[in-house]
């Protein structure tokens, strides 16, 4: 049975510990798929545009972004309608804020706004 914690961001929402444990894992360099790189300034939002990478279409996919400065984010689909994003801090994973719009085809990660980390040490990749 999987282990859940649940979001800072919505408390409501629980993510898996093995989904923290795989961002956590791609976010240190350790494998994963990677989205490449976004043009971005580090205060800009993050912006993925989901049908481009099949690997977030499913529930589960997870997924590096290298937007250039402030290092690369995390991204997992949780739920049919939930996207949650995290960058690899000094003391583990910090989530950051994720829109998503209507169509479930973009999402805007906003780095300016991360909240205390997580997760620390995981770092053995389970999907």
């Amino acid at each position: 049975m999987p282990r859940f914690r649940p979001s800072l961001l919505d408390p409501r929402r629980m993510i898996a510990t093995s989904t923290l444990r795989t961002l956590h894992a791609i976010l240190r360099g350790s494998g994963g798929h990677r989205l490449g790189d976004v043009a971005t300034a580090s205060a800009a939002p993050v912006t993925v545009n989901v049908p481009e990478h099949p690997i977030l279409a499913r529930i589960g996919g997870v997924a590096r972004v290298d937007p250039g400065p402030g290092g690369p984010v995390g991204i997992a689909r949780v739920s049919h309608s939930g996207f949650v994003a995290f960058e690899l801090g000094p003391d583990g994973l910090a989530e950051l804020p994720v829109e998503v719009d209507a169509s479930l085809s973009t999402l805007r990660v906003h780095r300016a706004h991360a909240t205390s980390p997580t997760i620390h040490g995981e770092s053995s990749a389970t999907t």
